[in-house]
């Protein structure tokens, strides 16, 4: 009995709380608060930026090429004779200096030619002289024999008197006669002597002119028998002993210079127009302008910065261009000349040596009025521009490509931010959230 009451009694307590729970239900439900219904946020995308600014641009590229020498000497004997001295930088790779005596044949007989030729020139001037002093003996001579000839020329005219008043004889007067015949005779010899006298003058100078450059030269000769370097430059290909008796024109080797060095640069056909800037002369021209053609001081003049092996950088100047432009690299050959700097100590610390790989650093006209854009802001001819919030696209002419890096012009205003990457999802209009990037300097 006891059992059953407790049984009940639980089940009533059971149905209470259920009856609890289901009032407190109803109490919240009726008393809670009532939610404010809001419109749905719909957030515009981030797009990566960059502020655009109006600049001018120097216009600058860059190429690389290798140096090399912009000169080089044939070593040959000039005139026949044995080798007595050899200078000791004369060998394989030795460098020798402007001026220096590189090789000396034997200058004996040499020294004998030009002694015998100094006194052939001595004879000639004398032998003038000579001539000289007869053309005044002559002169003497001559006007001596006309004043006889007058006196005797009156005695025959007075004789010739006396002969009619029989006051000489016939054999006086022909004596007379003959005599006048014979002074007529010398001055007559005196004169075509007198007349012969500037032929002879004529003859000897041109024999000391002769006897002149017989000297000169045999000058020549003798100053050939040394052979001396004529610019500073390393010697390759060497041959050559003391002793050895060698013809002219044998090659003892080839000096190459080290003062004045060269770079091939091949430049492409797109930046000759930077090169030329405002030249009367156009890229079509080119070939055939070849060595005359000339550019402006501000280009003609270049940066050059060895690369390997590294070292300090030295101003160069274009001098040529090349021929023709190569058909597979589409670029012309640009030859730029500088001057090395050596050291008066040791040769041997050359600032450039021959074969050093270069970087050059071309420079043009000012590029003024452009904007800088990444390529993947561009699209054809037109980029993306966030202005007020709202997307807008802006057709744009190139004015200069760099690789990753444009320069355009476009009607651009005052505060666009640049999408950094063009898209075509986003129409004009279209509002976003500009994530800007430090505009490059």
């Amino acid at each position: 009995m006891s059992f059953r009451r407790e049984t009940w009694i639980n089940i009533i307590l059971c149905i209470g709380f259920l009856l609890l729970g289901v009032l407190s239900f109803v109490f919240l439900k009726f008393t809670k608060p009532g939610l404010e219904k809001r419109p749905e946020e719909v957030r515009a995308p981030q797009l990566h930026t960059r502020t655009l600014k109006l600049k001018d641009l120097p216009i600058k590229f860059e190429a690389y090429g290798n140096t090399s020498s912009a000169a080089q000497a044939e070593v040959r004997i000039e005139v026949p004779g044995k080798i007595v001295f050899l200078s000791q930088n004369f060998r394989e790779g030795g460098i020798l200096k402007r001026g220096e005596v590189m090789i000396r044949i034997d200058q004996r007989e040499y020294h004998l030619a030009l002694e015998k030729a100094r006194a052939t020139q001595l004879a000639k001037g004398a032998s003038l002289e000579q001539v000289l002093q007869e053309r005044s003996n002559l002169k003497k001579s001559l006007e001596l024999s006309r004043k006889n000839l007058t006196l005797n020329e009156k005695e025959l005219k007075r004789y010739k008197e006396m002969v009619k008043e029989h006051t000489v004889t016939d054999q006086a007067y022909e004596n007379i006669l003959q005599k006048v015949q014979q002074q007529r005779l010398q001055v007559l010899g005196h004169e075509n002597a007198l007349a012969q006298i500037p032929h002879k003058i004529t003859l000897q100078r041109a024999n000391i002119s002769s006897a002149r450059i017989s000297v000169q030269e045999a000058m020549i000769r003798l100053e050939r028998t040394e052979i001396r370097a004529p610019f500073t430059g390393k010697l390759n290909d060497r041959k050559g002993e003391v002793g050895e008796f060698l013809g002219m024109g044998v090659s003892l080797g080839r000096l190459v210079s080290l003062e004045s060095l060269e770079l091939k640069i091949p430049v492409p056909q797109s930046e000759i127009k930077t090169l030329l800037g405002n030249s009367s002369t156009g890229i079509a021209d080119l070939p055939s302008a070849g060595k005359q053609l000339r550019l402006d001081d501000s280009r003609r003049f270049v940066k050059i910065d060895p690369v390997a092996p590294k070292g300090p950088g030295v101003l160069g100047k274009i001098s040529r261009f090349g021929a023709a432009y190569d058909p597979k690299t589409r670029t012309l050959p640009v030859y730029i000349e500088f001057t090395n700097t050596l050291s008066k100590d040791n040769l041997n610390d050359l600032f450039l040596h021959p074969g050093t790989f270069c970087k050059v650093e071309f420079t043009g006209d000012m590029l003024e009025n452009v904007y800088e854009v990444d390529r993947t802001a561009l699209l054809n001819d037109r980029v993306q521009v966030i202005r007020e919030g709202m997307v807008h696209t802006v057709t744009v002419e190139l004015a200069r490509d760099q690789g990753a890096t444009l320069w355009v012009r476009g009607a651009f205003e005052k505060g666009d931010e640049l999408i950094l990457r063009y898209t075509e999802l986003f129409e004009d209009g279209k509002r976003v959230i500009a994530v800007t990037k430090k505009a490059l300097l």
